[in-house]
């Protein structure tokens, strides 16, 4: 498998889907060779250079066949992906991720599931956990107390001012 921008390329199948497909759109052989060498060059790849790579021979043939892979794929996924270049090549404009797709089978998801959904009670009991105790309340005696200052201040304030 391997993602270029917001497109998947299943190499297997020789399919290009779009972020929002579930359906994919087929390439031709010769096309998806040509993709897979522009992904794993990152440069600007010389028209010769693919000719020789994917059809070894220059032929004029090999040529028409190179210019139809090129617009395959800028009409099945996008025109900004491959720039063609004024020396006579092309580059792939977009990032390139590979990545390996293993079949999940049910049982895998549903343990999945399950792991993640037991890893967000733990996380939710360690922060209850963690919170601090709550304040006790205040006794009768504090409060008195508390009262008795803000008279003592407020008079002593209101006397100082008269």
């Amino acid at each position: 498998m391997l993602a270029i921008g917001q497109w998947t390329i299943d190499t297997d199948k020789a399919q290009v889907f779009n972020q929002d497909q579930t359906i994919g759109q087929p390439l031709q052989e010769k096309t998806l060779k040509v993709l897979l060498y522009l992904a794993d060059n990152q440069r600007i790849v010389t028209s010769q250079e693919l000719l020789e790579q994917i059809w070894q021979e220059g032929s004029s043939e090999g040529i028409s066949e190179l210019k139809s892979c090129i617009n395959q794929i800028s009409q099945t996924m996008d025109s900004s992906v491959i720039n063609t270049c004024d020396e006579g090549g092309y580059l792939l404009s977009l990032p390139v991720f590979k990545y390996d797709y293993q079949p999940v089978t049910f049982a895998q998801t549903k343990a999945k599931l399950q792991r993640q959904q037991l890893s967000q009670v733990a996380r939710k009991t360690a922060m209850v956990k963690a919170e601090p105790p709550a304040k006790k309340p205040a006794n009768n005696q504090s409060i008195v107390a508390g009262v008795v200052v803000g008279v003592v201040v407020f008079l002593v304030i209101y006397l100082s001012s008269q």
